[in-house]
């Protein structure tokens, strides 16, 4: 049995149900294609075009998933990797304002001191990450227990032109960058504007990443004493600490599973977990699955639409060249569903916590087949099936879970979930019979 969990690596499966305008890469070798682009941006207006009745239209030019990208958002059966993967290589655009202007988002947390203005230290992308839609006002971002937080530092240093007297910059730096997770250090690097520092925690709780840096700033300045030709150097060196925090919590999922056998040979699977999860399969080809209540949409981080450039004479909002994306999990009209539809395992029961529709707090362009009502998480799902599958009491490679979404990109191995309760069980009726727990 392969767990799916909810951020995952997968080829992804796309369903249709708002919005792009699509922003493209400012990177040489753009890592998606284009029809993978069309489908990050679902936070955009709608753009479609009337004259596009159906996709058969589509043009040679534009392809018909950029067709149904400009008229609906796309969304998918599991979480897509494309977001990190466009978040990563994006960030490469991001540029530093240099001695003279401080390039920040709106809302970063600016500080100000004798010789910097302007400075900041902004977190840009989390991943492996999903955000997820639960209710109103609920929108948790979970985050692998292994990944990369990139982040972006700048500042401006203030102008001394007081004549003689003024003060000159011998040298400014970022000296150090730093990742907490409250207050513990996670990651610790030598100086950079753009740094992506890599993680590895092991917090389960709700808790936050907080991203530091230090900026210094040399100066010195040649005070004429009027006595001959003789002059003195002063030299000061003025300092600030910057930093940004937001809210995670670190996605280590910890599954209970429960099996059993019936007289006829099927098999009886339950799993729970706790932390919302996708669902899981049932072979290596992923022919017979079982999914839950969640599906998945990608979308920008609209506080990246738009950067600010500080000088000495004001300051001016341009758009943003780079936009980070996430995925975002919400739950779903079409349910817990079981593939094959028609042959495939049949869904006993799905049990969980009882949530109010997020539908009220998603973004105004966000389209899609959200739940209205409230609704069960399905924490729990059960199932019976025919398929030949193994019941192991260890989780190995048939509770493995995909949820390193730049596996592609690094090589790195899957992430596994834990298995912290297996019972066999015994039939002597139709319905099973629990006999010990091993």
């Amino acid at each position: 049995m392969f767990v799916i969990l909810l951020v995952t690596v997968s080829s992804v499966a796309i369903g249709l149900t708002a919005a792009t305008d699509p922003v493209g890469s400012n990177t040489a070798a753009p890592p998606l294609d284009d029809n993978e682009t069309a489908t990050l941006w679902s936070k955009d207006a709608d753009t479609c075009d009337e004259s596009i009745v159906n996709v058969s239209r589509a043009t040679s030019e534009t392809s018909a998933i950029q067709e149904l990208a400009n008229c609906t958002d796309i969304t998918f059966k599991r979480p897509p990797r494309t977001a990190a993967t466009w978040s990563e290589h994006d960030f490469e655009s991001l540029e530093a304002g240099g001695e003279n202007t401080s390039v920040h988002p709106p809302d970063a947390n600016l500080t100000d001191s004798w010789a910097i203005a302007d400075a900041h230290a902004s977190v840009f992308a989390v991943h492996p990450s999903t955000r997820v839609h639960r209710g109103p006002s609920e929108t948790p971002l979970f985050i692998a227990p292994s990944g990369t937080v990139r982040g972006f530092v700048d500042y401006r240093i203030r102008s001394f032109d007081n004549g003689t007297d003024s003060w000159t910059v011998t040298d400014h730096e970022v000296r150090e960058v730093r990742l907490y997770q409250g207050s513990e250090v996670l990651a610790i690097s030598d100086g950079s504007q753009t740094p992506a520092l890599e993680y590895d925690t092991s917090v389960t709780e709700s808790t936050s990443l907080t991203f530091e840096a230090d900026i210094r700033v040399t100066l010195t300045r040649a005070d004429r004493t009027g006595t001959g030709d003789g002059t003195r150097t002063e030299t000061t060196v003025d300092e600030v600490t910057v930093s940004d925090t937001i809210l995670i919590q670190v996605y280590e999922p910890a599954v209970e599973r429960y099996s059993a056998r019936y007289p006829n040979g099927d098999v009886g699977l339950a799993v729970y977990q706790t932390q919302p999860w996708h669902g899981y399969s049932l072979t290596e080809s992923g022919e017979a699955r079982i999914r839950g209540v969640w599906r998945y949409y990608t979308a920008r981080d609209t506080a990246w639409d738009t950067l600010i450039h500080s000088t000495t004479e004001g300051s001016d909002r341009v758009p943003s060249p780079v936009r980070p994306v996430y995925v975002h999990a919400y739950p779903s009209e079409i349910g817990p569903r079981a593939e094959p539809v028609r042959d495939g395992p049949t869904i006993l029961d799905v049990w969980g916590v009882e949530s109010q529709s997020p539908a009220s707090e998603l973004h105004e362009n966000v389209s899609v087949e959200v739940i209205e009502q409230p609704y069960v998480h399905s924490s729990g799902l059960a199932l019976r099936t025919s398929e030949r599958i193994s019941i192991d009491s260890k989780c190995r490679e048939s509770c493995e879970a995909l949820i390193a979404a730049s596996a592609s990109l690094t090589g790195e191995p899957a992430h596994s979930a834990k298995v912290t309760s297996v019972s066999r069980w015994r039939t002597t009726t139709d319905r099973a019979q629990p006999f010990e727990s091993n």
